[in-house]
């Protein structure tokens, strides 16, 4: 699954991955950036992949990429080959489930590059104005091309109208069911942390239980 949006992505991938875990899940987490170590950015249950495995991962990658560019594909980004990295140990630790936060949009962005059986947009507001566009409803379009036909989305319902409006607008034409989150009363009852965290709690909890509806059992024990 793919997450998007401006703020709070990270937050709820994390949340989301840590929650399928708990659920006896094997999950598989890409992020960015990182605190102090690039391998932050790719763990297996919570786990950063070992350096060893970091290693052989991306010297593999670097021999089937030889021929990319003078095929005409361009050389590797730093941040594509993270991600194929990521892609490649998933399937490699065979992970249930595997949760992509987006690096920047969304429409070009490298963990778009295959189709998620399911998308999250986080809040949308103003950012990378000069690749993303310079008006939220712009911003806003580029982030929603995460979505697939028939897949559906998970975002909060407490966004902008002009947000909200995109969102209705481009989902009906790419034929995407929205599933709008409110803040989980539970969690308004039980955490004392900032609305926007129980925002993106609420939205990875949502996710999850769509995933395996076991899980609101599993988090309260």
């Amino acid at each position: 699954m793919i997450v998007g949006g401006t703020n709070g992505k990270g937050t709820t991938a994390s949340f989301l991955a840590h929650l399928l875990k708990l659920a006896g899940h094997r999950v598989g987490l890409y992020t960015s950036p990182h605190l102090h170590s690039i391998r932050e950015r790719i763990q297996i249950d919570g786990q950063s992949v070992e350096k060893e495995i970091w290693s052989e991962g991306m010297t593999h990658l670097q021999h089937v990429s030889f021929t990319f560019e003078e095929a005409g594909f361009g050389a590797f980004t730093k941040f594509e080959a993270l991600t194929a990295l990521a892609a490649l140990q998933f399937k490699r630790h065979n992970v249930t489930f595997g949760v992509f936060e987006v690096g920047l949009g969304g429409r070009y962005d490298a963990t778009n590059a295959w189709d998620s059986e399911l998308a999250v947009l986080t809040s949308v507001d103003m950012d990378h104005t000069e690749v993303l566009g310079d008006t939220v409803e712009a911003i806003a379009r580029d982030k929603l091309q995460i979505t697939r036909s028939g897949a559906p989305l998970y975002t909060p319902s407490n966004h902008s109208d002009a947000v909200r409006a995109e969102i209705a607008c481009v989902c009906k034409a790419r034929d995407v069911p929205v599933v709008w989150i409110d803040p989980d009363p539970e969690l308004l009852e039980t955490e004392a942390a900032p609305v926007w965290l129980i925002r993106n709690q609420s939205l990875a909890l949502s996710v999850a239980e769509l995933l395996d509806p076991n899980v609101r059992d599993v988090m309260r024990d």
